[in-house]
């Protein structure tokens, strides 16, 4: 009876060789052919997930970079409108520049430059007497399409032995919205 418990023992023991001589052999081999299946869908799926997150990175890039062209917009149409705002207020500048020039030489002043700025102002510079640089001043603020002076400087250019104090006006001036016209009935 010894013998008939023995055979399931060896019997047991042999399989149990066989299954650590597969599994010894899965680790030096690397593995079963289903285990290599495995490791390349896990290879796939690693780089389907770096395509993807490269993809996403260029997603993100072209969102910055639509927002920086929608900030961009944004600044140039308020640029456009503000310009186009200037442009109606300074319809008028080649007739009011012709009326700059022509107050200028009707009271004996040098014109000596005309600049628009920027913000739909213009730098005159006038020279003169003191007081046809004051008439100037008064005359352009009197006009149908009244000038906003907003800021001047001014400054003698008289040499030693001329008999007028001449002055140099450096004038920034404004166009103002037409004044009313009364009619009179």
């Amino acid at each position: 009876m010894t013998g008939i418990f023995r055979l399931p023992i060896v019997f047991g023991a042999i399989c149990f060789a066989v299954i650590q001589a597969y599994q010894a052999y899965e680790f030096v081999s690397g593995g079963s052919p289903d285990a290599e299946q495995k490791k390349l869908k896990i290879k796939e799926i690693k780089k389907r997930s770096s395509d993807l997150d490269l993809e996403i990175k260029k997603k993100q890039a072209e969102a910055s970079q639509l927002e920086d062209l929608k900030n961009e917009e944004f600044a140039l149409r308020s640029k456009f409108d503000q310009l186009s705002k200037m442009r109606k207020e300074t319809q008028n500048s080649p007739q009011v520049v012709k009326g700059l020039y022509t107050e200028a030489k009707l009271l004996g002043l040098k014109f000596e430059s005309i600049q628009p700025s920027d913000n739909g102002d213009f730098s005159v510079t006038v020279q003169g007497a003191f007081r046809q640089v004051l008439r100037f001043c008064d005359r352009i603020s009197q006009r149908e399409q009244p000038i906003k002076i907003d800021g001047y400087r001014l400054v003698s250019v008289s040499q030693e032995g001329d008999r007028q104090s001449l002055l140099r006006g450096d004038l920034r001036v404004k166009l103002l919205p037409p004044l009313p016209v009364e009619k009179t009935p």
